[in-house]
């Protein structure tokens, strides 16, 4: 049913409170520990073609400082086409892999903006996001979306009738995904930044940072009511870092390779009214690093080989009403780290930092606005301070909120969630 006014009001005005008074940063899947197999709006950034859901929408995510966060913008004319402009991404250039399947607080860490373009971010500075880009549209059924990141930095300076010195450097990422309707997502990602250090017109230093990712999200089953599917997760990523010293002889360079591989299955369940979800699913994933510190040196590299198996991540949420949700996730995995120098030594490292964690929140869904909300883990289990004693950091760790403009009616919900007021629809 739909909250009496006080009540929203109350509510809203509790949150409002919390947001001034506790660091605040991003949103909804944070709460359900990043599981992959609930759709949201966040897969707008790894799937650009998600963006059909929730056209005319403005997305806003909240750090704990004005610079501190970013935001979605999602427009189109109708249906079949939708233009998006994100702002302060820290993905702008650096598309996320198949790791993002083990980390409950992903959208944590790209609140800061473009990160370094370089090996040496000391050199080089931090990039400044030109512009991040996205465009999807409707093919029958199915659907088509592209991203464009470009990130820049430099600082050059040419003393009178003298040369120039500094660095420079430029970011770039293109991003084409493609959606089978509703039974798969899927994307490929290129990116490359590179630049270079000049003393005197002269270039004294180079890198480069090369990367390709592709990625997929699909169902493999269902049954008939829809409230059962089974899905399957799959990424690969691959990236080349190469930092070379142009004054030294033979220009040696530093050079590190990473590929990764990784897998989820698992199934996600739902009640036919919506009111309920579920979803769990199993993670195996093998990463490959090998780097070498001087290419004009022999037999100095070294590797690093981890193996991820088994991990989990399980999530639930839970209409209380209509109007009000609540979520919450948690992650495991067990690992075996080997590393290895070409000089002889070697390691084996088994359950290396073991990994666990745990995330809830709550969701407000009104008309045309959504707030979304991750709780602190002190807070769940102390209560206010004020009662307890404790000394928590607030009540609310995390924080999004999501207007739906123009023909769009409400803001978007969680896959099947129903507008304030509205009833179920029957299968």
């Amino acid at each position: 049913m739909r909250a009496p006014k006080p009540l929203q009001g109350a509510l809203l005005a509790g949150l409002a409170v919390t947001l001034i008074s506790a660091p605040a940063h991003a949103d909804r899947r944070t709460s359900l520990a990043g599981n992959q197999l609930i759709k949201d709006r966040d897969d707008s950034f790894v799937y650009p073609q998600a963006m059909l859901e929730y056209n005319n929408t403005l997305s806003l995510d909240y750090g704990a400082a004005e610079t501190d966060g970013n935001a979605l913008l999602i427009a189109g004319p109708n249906k079949k086409s939708a233009l998006g402009v994100a702002l302060h991404r820290g993905d702008v250039t650096m598309p996320l892999g198949g790791l993002s399947y083990l980390v409950k607080d992903l959208e944590r860490g790209v609140l800061g903006g473009a990160p370094s373009l370089s090996p040496d971010a000391e050199v080089f500075g931090t990039a400044a996001s030109i512009a991040d880009l996205m465009y999807a549209m409707r093919l029958g059924k199915n659907s088509l979306g592209f991203r464009l990141g470009l990130t820049s930095v430099g600082d050059i300076s040419t003393p009178d009738k003298g040369k120039d010195s500094g660095s420079a450097g430029f970011g770039v990422r293109v991003s084409a995904g493609y959606s089978m309707g509703k039974r798969g997502d899927f994307v490929f990602d290129f990116s490359n930044t590179s630049g270079s250090q000049v003393q005197e017109n002269k270039n004294v230093r180079e890198f480069s940072v090369l990367g390709a990712h592709l990625g997929g999200r699909f169902r493999v089953s269902q049954n008939q009511a829809k409230t059962f599917k089974l899905v399957a997760l799959a990424d690969f990523n691959f990236a080349s870092t190469s930092d070379t010293d142009l004054v030294a002889p033979g220009d040696p360079a530093v050079t590190n390779q990473v590929f990764s591989l990784m897998a989820g299955f698992g199934p996600a369940y739902s009640t036919k009214d919506k009111k309920l979800k579920v979803a769990f699913h199993a993670t195996a994933g093998f990463v490959s690093n090998s780097s070498d510190p001087n290419t004009e040196v022999k037999e100095d590299g070294d590797s690093r080989a981890l193996v991820v198996f088994p991990g989990f991540n399980v999530a639930l949420e839970y209409a209380i009403r209509d109007w009000l949700y609540f979520r919450s996730g948690a992650i495991s995995a067990f690992s075996l780290l080997s590393t290895s120098a070409e000089r002889g030594d070697a390691r084996s490292q088994n359950g290396l930092s073991p990994l666990f964690g745990w995330n809830a929140g709550l969701g407000v869904a009104l008309e045309r606005f959504k707030l979304d909300a991750t709780l602190n883990h002190g807070f769940i289990t102390n209560g206010p301070a004020i009662l307890s004693g404790a000394q928590t950091a607030g009540m609310l760790a995390l924080v999004s909120a999501t207007v739906a403009f123009g023909d769009a009616g409400r803001a978007p919900r969680a896959e099947g969630e129903q507008p304030a007021g509205a009833q179920p629809k029957k299968d």
